[in-house]
């Protein structure tokens, strides 16, 4: 049992080896270094230092010559608050409906628009889903009905 142990311990790649040689090392090394470090106290030296008040002579020469700035106007954006996003759409745009697939049924049929998996009576971009039909959607807004078929 004990010869198994072992060649189990010389079997270990390399790295393995070496690590099982340097960790008890730097382990002896560490406990040294520590214990010496805080058993050994070192005197302590200050300075003195000097805590009179010194004064600094100004040259009469020298003059600022600023003017405190005036507010900032009111049309410059605030630095610390976050830009309004802009897609750069317009409003005919924004209303794009892209129909990607439709899973027809008797009892609820639904259809996968803009990502989302939609039902019929539900409402999508401001558009209501009228009827899923096998092929197409029909859409109604702002009293318009359209149909849309899958984009494949």
């Amino acid at each position: 049992k004990n010869e198994s142990s072992v060649s189990k311990l010389f079997a270990r790649s390399k790295k393995q080896k070496a690590m099982t040689m340097l960790v008890p090392g730097l382990l002896v090394v560490f406990t040294f270094v520590f214990t010496r470090t805080l058993s050994t106290s070192s005197p302590v030296t200050a300075e003195l230092i000097n805590l009179e008040p010194t004064s600094a002579e100004v040259s009469p020469g020298n003059k600022i010559d600023w003017q405190i700035p005036g507010p900032y106007p009111a049309s410059l954006r605030d630095p610390m608050r976050l830009a309004p996003v802009t897609t750069g759409q317009t409003q005919s745009d924004q209303l794009q409906l892209i129909v990607k697939g439709i899973v027809h049924s008797k009892d609820k049929p639904s259809a996968i628009i803009n990502g989302r998996i939609m039902r019929e009576g539900e409402k999508i971009s401001s558009a209501t889903i009228v009827k899923i039909n096998r092929s197409e959607v029909v859409f109604e807004m702002n009293g318009r009905k359209w149909a849309q078929k899958v984009q494949r």
